[in-house]
């Protein structure tokens, strides 16, 4: 398989983040510093220092000189992963491309980059169809190992992807049940999509490279360590428009993932289990503090449906923006956390409707969330109706299509 451009790129780019250890905080600050607009730019080496240079700030100039310095490092970083990913056939996903999945677009800290082998398209079945995240206990009841393979196999059957973490249990259960199914599966992996753990879901693995689609953050020939699991869940609960709790102990990573699905304010549903066995002591206090108790494939289903047609509702009402606001959004995120002093009408209601589109919101919600007055949120929010952008559904505000 050969890497084009854009590979190389965004294996530029993961090397250099790799070689020079540097944080999302930094990337941050150098893109408001007007170092770079685009992931891709850093394979550009003199373009990278002129506008280090250029901006005028010391903090970008460093980094220039470093960036300098290291780009042999980075450059034989680079080709190492390039040789391995023409070697695997592995190929990258990066924010830039069309099918970067829509959710993620929706939740701050996403990857730029990901790494992915098998077919690509499932990720643009993710927005098209939905996709359900289904997470559980490696060491799992019967029970639960039941429901998982029911519940996925009944929701791909209607095209929708499921996401897990090819972990033995509930998630070898999950892609065993969707992976020859329409919707088919999508494997998040804590190492390189090269590093198959646990080794001995190998068949699995080899299933869902021909039918569905393997993806690791982390560059190929990465060993899966206990620090990058808690990375790789909240991919898994980004991508997924609900998820599913199967089963979960009281310490289990599994609550990791309902509780960045949670954050993100998704559905997050859970298999009503065991009061008495401690495997299951997690999952029946997610119930208690408000999760969904699972009932059945339609309740799911519905959440699905939702989702879907909030993000169609999202493009309808973001049509009239310009590439460059819908392409800015997460800019404008930052300046409403950093600068909100600076924030103009049109960006706030934009802020807003972008918030919406994952789900209804009461006032008191959106003035929690953004830190704004009662009465400026009701002056959005009137506005906002009165461009039949919103309306009021059950108390809370959600989508309209105009």
């Amino acid at each position: 398989m050969l890497m084009n451009n854009a590979d190389y790129n965004d294996c530029y780019y993961t090397a250099m983040r790799q070689v020079m250890k540097i944080s999302r905080k930094k990337l941050d600050d150098l893109y408001q510093m007007g170092v770079y607009k685009s992931h891709r730019d850093f394979a550009d080496k003199a373009l990278i220092i002129n506008n280090a240079n250029g901006s005028g700030s010391r903090e970008a100039m460093l980094f220039g000189a470093e960036f300098g310095k290291r780009s042999d490092d980075i450059s034989r970083q680079c080709d190492s992963y390039l040789d391995r990913a023409v070697r695997e056939g592995i190929f990258t996903i990066s924010r830039e491309d069309p099918d970067y999945p829509y959710n993620w677009t929706c939740v701050r800290g996403m990857p730029d980059v990901v790494f992915a082998k098998g077919v690509r398209s499932v990720f643009s079945r993710c927005d098209k169809c939905g996709c359900v995240s289904v997470v559980g206990s490696r060491e799992a009841s019967k029970y639960a190992l039941y429901a998982a393979k029911v519940f996925s196999d009944s929701l791909s059957a209607k095209n929708v992807v499921i996401a897990s973490g090819l972990a033995a249990g509930v998630d070898r259960a999950a892609h065993e049940a969707s992976v020859d199914n329409q919707g088919g599966t999508v494997a998040f992996l804590a190492g390189g999509v090269d590093d198959i753990y646990p080794y001995t879901n190998r068949d699995i693995y080899e299933k869902i490279c021909q039918r569905g689609l393997v993806v690791s953050e982390m560059p190929p020939g990465t060993r899966a360590l206990r620090q990058y699991f808690p990375s790789r869940n909240r991919l898994i609960a980004g991508i997924g428009d609900v998820c599913l709790i199967m089963q979960a102990g009281a310490t289990s990573g599994t609550l990791h993932t309902a509780s960045f699905a949670a954050g993100q304010g998704k559905d997050v549903f859970v298999l009503p289990n065991n009061i008495f066995s401690e495997e299951c002591k997690g999952g029946n206090l997610l119930l208690a503090d408000g999760a969904v108790p699972l009932i059945n494939s339609s309740m799911v289903e519905d959440a699905v449906i939702t989702a879907l047609m909030n993000r169609k509702m999202k493009d309808v009402n973001m049509a009239g923006l310009s590439p460059k606001t819908r392409v800015s959004i997460d800019e404008i995120r930052r300046k409403a956390k950093e600068s909100p002093e600076l924030m103009s009408d049109n960006e706030w209601k934009n802020l807003i409707l972008d918030e919406l589109s994952l789900k209804g919101r009461a006032v008191d919600e959106i003035c929690s969330l953004f830190g704004l007055s009662l009465s400026e949120v009701t002056r959005f929010m009137i506005a906002l109706e009165s461009d039949s952008k919103v309306t009021v559904r059950d108390g809370k505000y959600v989508l309209t299509i105009v």
